[in-house]
C-alpha cells in the first residue's frame, strides 16, 4: 500500500457511492475492511495535495456511507420493535378471547 495513487483512491470513492446508492451492505462491509488500514496508515504519510484532495474525498464518502448504514440499521430496529410490539398485542388480544 506504500504506492496509492490518486486513481485507486477515486475507485475506493466511487464503489462507496454506487454500494451505498444500491444499498449494498456486505459491499460496504468488505471496502471498509480494505479502506480502515489505508486510512490509518495515510494518515501517518505526507501526502501530495492531490492525493490529499482525494483523500478527504474519499473520507466523506466512507462516512457517508457509514451514516447511511447506520440510518438504515436504526429503521431496521424500529420495524422489529414495532413487529415485537404488535406481535405482543396480538397475543395478549388472543389470550384474553380464549378466557371468554
Amino acid at each position: 500500500m506504500h504506492n496509492i495513487t490518486p486513481h485507486q483512491l477515486k475507485r475506493y470513492a466511487r464503489q462507496l457511492l454506487s454500494a451505498t446508492e444500491h444499498a449494498d451492505w456486505q459491499q460496504i462491509q468488505q471496502l471498509d475492511k480494505e479502506l480502515r488500514p489505508l486510512l490509518k496508515q495515510c494518515q501517518q504519510m505526507q501526502l501530495s495535495p492531490l492525493l490529499q484532495q482525494e483523500m478527504t474525498y474519499l473520507k466523506g464518502c466512507h462516512q457517508q456511507a457509514y451514516t447511511t448504514l447506520s440510518d438504515a440499521r436504526d429503521r431496521l430496529n424500529e420495524q422489529l420493535k414495532s413487529f415485537t410490539e404488535t406481535k405482543e398485542r396480538n397475543l395478549a388480544y388472543q389470550m384474553t378471547m380464549n378466557l371468554e
